[in-house]
């Protein structure tokens, strides 16, 4: 419906009609309604759609977990090496030819997601040039699983929506007010100096870095 409006805009904007239709009297449809609003995946729905990843669809889970806690797309995962995956300093390596933006980035391996990773390691031949998952496409398994877990319209993408939340909530939890100071730090040291080379620093500024000097955090 969206686009037809836009359609009739478009025409009534180049004179090809005189009236827009959408314009006439009030609307059949309420614009919002045909939006389809975001699938959101509870607890209770995760815990059954890791139950049903047994047997036949046991490579499932991992690829769900590394979904959920890392908010990777499917093309990012299905393109990992072993050789991407830092169990010491627990990250994953996404290479920038691998992203839908170009540009490379790192993501915390969960403790629920590294012992996945570790056990799918433990069962391979151990080539760090090898595929992690082995697989370039779930989606005929995963549709099979959604339904067995009696959640027929749990999109894949969803997922990975839901592990960008997971991961900006749990970035949110393990922030200190400590690790926020800790880049100014080195400016509040400096601030003395600066002061006497540019002059006296407004009533607010003049506060803060009294207080950040004493306490030479």
């Amino acid at each position: 419906m969206g686009l037809l409006r836009r359609v009739f805009n478009v025409a009534i904007q180049n004179g090809w009609i005189l009236r827009n239709p959408f314009a006439m009297g009030n609307t059949l449809i309420n614009p919002g309604d045909e939006k389809q609003r975001e699938r959101i995946l509870t607890r209770d729905e995760e815990e059954k759609l890791l139950a049903v990843c047994t047997g036949a669809k046991a490579h499932l889970r991992p690829v769900i977990i590394m979904a959920l806690d890392t908010g990777m797309r499917r093309g990012e995962m299905f393109k990992l090496k072993w050789s991407d995956i830092d169990f010491e300093n627990g990250i994953v390596n996404i290479h920038a030819f691998n992203t839908k933006t170009m540009r490379q980035r790192q993501v915390a391996i969960t403790s629920r997601l590294a012992q996945e990773l570790k056990a799918l390691w433990e069962s391979s031949p151990r080539n760090p040039d090898d595929l992690v998952f082995g697989v370039a496409n779930v989606k005929k398994a995963y549709s099979k699983a959604r339904v067995a877990a009696g959640l027929p319209d749990l999109r894949c993408a969803i997922l990975t929506q839901q592990g960008w939340c997971q991961n900006i909530c749990l970035c949110l939890r393990s922030v200190e007010f400590s690790d926020i100071l800790r880049p100014i730090r080195p400016i509040a040291m400096s601030m003395p100096t600066w002061r006497r080379q540019s002059g006296p620093l407004p009533l607010s500024m003049n506060s803060i870095s009294q207080r950040m000097t004493a306490r030479r955090l």
